[in-house]
């Protein structure tokens, strides 16, 4: 879909894609208090994801439920916020 234009956030190329990803919590910042290191989380923030790590404020992280795979995690924001777009 970012590839058709569909997003109105797209960035024009080169760009480094990628609105949404699942990971390991390896530090948090001052005043955080509802992450800690080693929480598994799924993070949905525009573009700039495809990296193997990421700095976002913690209002954009969600918590991933136990047994659930970093695959199953970073398909969760692309499903229902692609289907409300």
């Amino acid at each position: 879909m970012a590839r058709m234009g569909v997003y109105p956030t797209l960035k024009k190329a080169p760009a480094v894609i990628g609105y949404e990803a699942a990971g390991v919590v390896q530090e948090v910042g001052e005043g955080v208090t509802d992450f800690v290191q080693g929480d598994r989380v799924v993070v949905i923030h525009g573009f700039e994801l495809f990296k193997t790590h990421v700095t976002f404020p913690s209002e954009y992280l969600f918590k991933m439920p136990p047994g659930m795979t970093f695959a199953e995690g970073a398909a969760i924001p692309v499903q229902y916020v692609t289907a409300k777009m």
